[in-house]
């Protein structure tokens, strides 16, 4: 068995940028708060109906975590 996770891959340190997401995300959600994720260097604020994130770009991957090889 396989269990498989999802990581965060960034960019080269040499293409390193700073980026900016605003997600609009309906009319129907309402969310108040922030975030902070050190691992991914990131900022999320959460706003009624969207959230603004500041952070350095990267992309996702899945990884593999654990490989039983008993199975």
């Amino acid at each position: 068995m396989i269990i498989k996770t999802t990581c965060w891959e960034f960019e080269p340190e040499s293409n390193r940028k700073l980026v900016f997401y605003f997600h609009f995300l309906g009319w129907y959600t309402f969310q108040i708060g922030i975030h902070f994720d050190f691992q991914m260097l990131n900022v999320e604020i959460h706003l009624p109906f969207c959230f603004m994130r500041f952070g350095l770009k990267a992309s996702i991957k899945n990884c593999v975590y654990k490989e039983n090889k008993d199975d």
